[in-house]
């Protein structure tokens, strides 16, 4: 009988270590399972700002957009008759810009010294429904080749997903 407790006490010590060590193999693992959650979110957050900057090199790369100074292309300065004809541009070779700036709406907004700010929306191929937006403001120089006068403008590109 004293042969059966201590076999008893034994077996019962061999379970509650194996639970023990069960129980701490499940805590390692959701906490593992976490840790990479949150890993891929911090990588898909980087993804999405990585696609939206592309997105804005892709704008000001643009020749159809680009101010020039005596052949030269000045950086963050725009044409605002180029960018009206860009809108008129996108319009009709949707087959080529659709694809580069999917999921994209591109406004521009011009502070003019008389008037106030001015909204002119470039392009909106914002999707009906989507989870989430990012904004990238880009502050621009704008010179109007008809009225032979310089403003200041905010290009606001908003990359949704």
């Amino acid at each position: 009988m004293i042969k059966n407790k201590k076999a008893q006490l034994e077996i019962m010590q061999s379970a509650f270590s194996l639970l023990i060590i069960f129980f701490i193999i499940a805590i390692a693992v959701i906490f593992f399972v976490v840790q990479m959650k949150s890993m891929n979110n911090q990588k898909l957050d980087q993804f999405l700002i990585i696609s939206q900057i592309k997105k804005s090199k892709n704008i000001a790369l643009l020749p159809e957009v680009q101010f020039t100074s005596e052949n030269i292309a000045v950086s963050d300065h725009y044409d605002k008759a180029a960018l009206m004809a860009f809108k008129e541009i996108i319009d009709n070779n949707q087959i080529y810009y659709r694809p580069l700036f999917q999921n994209v709406k591109l406004r521009l907004d011009e502070y003019d010294f008389k008037t106030g700010w001015k909204e002119q929306v470039i392009f909106d191929y914002s999707p009906k429904q989507f989870s989430d937006m990012k904004e990238f403001q880009i502050p621009v120089a704008l010179t109007d080749p008809e009225e032979y006068r310089k403003s200041f403008g905010v290009i606001y590109l908003e990359v949704y997903s």
